[in-house]
């Protein structure tokens, strides 16, 4: 079981953040059996550590189990049609997009003004309000959350054209899942919608404790003998099984001659 405690929040991506990841490291009173939990929207950067009352009974070096983090990409589909609205509910959430849908245009803006979503999915054609005149709201409210434009038309052409510097871009129906995911591969990029830096963190500390210690030609057995971990601990941290803790970092570190903060240079 885990108490999640706030250590930093709230920093605003259009100002300078005081701290870096890294720098939380070096500068923030973090438990020695802490966890971090990162967590990052296009506005706000939530640091979170977890400690395991379970790994306060039974020693710093014990390991937290990895948890697999969610996309924490929220995604708002507005279509009449209640079945479209449904599959691409369930298609994303299926690939970790955490989506609401609405069937009624009208409830769009209330909607955007009590929830943060980073992608809008809404179609062109609706019967009590067009897409468009949607979209000329949503600009007003949001001139950055991406939007991208669905049609069960395909002559819209000069709609297309009026509109190409508004939308991210524009969708078919019928069309393939391949082309969305791809769609919002690209959004991800764009907009840099990084979601998993814990499973980021866990796989970064992997990679570079795996190779420091090929670097030094020291065994499983021998890097286990000078940190008091055992052999087996230390090959999950390697292959990224396990979220280690805090204190177990700092071993290994420290029996690699290597600085804490470089283990996460990169995040």
């Amino acid at each position: 079981m885990f108490s999640a405690g706030l250590l930093f929040c709230a920093l605003d991506f259009g100002q300078k953040p005081p701290f870096s990841p890294t720098s939380l490291l070096r500068y923030s009173p973090i438990p020695n059996n802490a966890g971090l939990i990162i967590h990052v929207d296009k506005r706000r950067l939530t640091v979170q550590y977890l400690c395991s009352k379970e790994t306060s009974t039974r020693g710093m070096g014990t390991p937290m189990v990895k948890q697999k983090a969610d996309r924490s990409i929220n995604i708002l589909v507005v279509d009449d049609d209640v079945d479209v609205c449904q599959y691409l509910q369930s298609f994303l959430t299926s690939h970790n997009f955490t989506v609401e849908y609405l069937t009624d245009p009208v409830q769009l803006m209330p909607k955007l003004k009590e929830s943060m979503f980073q992608i809008i999915i809404l179609d062109l054609v609706m019967p009590s309000v067009s897409g468009l005149e949607l979209l000329k709201d949503i600009r007003k409210f949001d001139k950055d959350i991406c939007v991208i434009m669905l049609s069960g038309y395909p002559t819209f052409d000069r709609a297309v054209e009026a509109f190409r510097s508004e939308v991210f871009d524009f969708l078919t129906k019928p069309f393939e899942n391949e082309e969305l995911l791809a769609i919002l591969e690209r959004v991800i990029k764009k907009y840099g919608l990084q979601s998993d830096l814990n499973q980021k963190a866990v796989d970064q500390i992997a990679s570079e404790i795996r190779r420091l210690r090929t670097d030094q030609k020291l065994s499983l057995r021998q890097l286990a003998s000078r940190t008091g971990l055992s052999p087996s601990l230390i090959y999950q941290i390697e292959h990224a099984h396990t979220a280690p803790s805090l204190a177990t970092v700092s071993r290994l570190a420290t029996a690699l001659n290597t600085p804490l903060e470089d283990l996460f240079k990169g995040l």
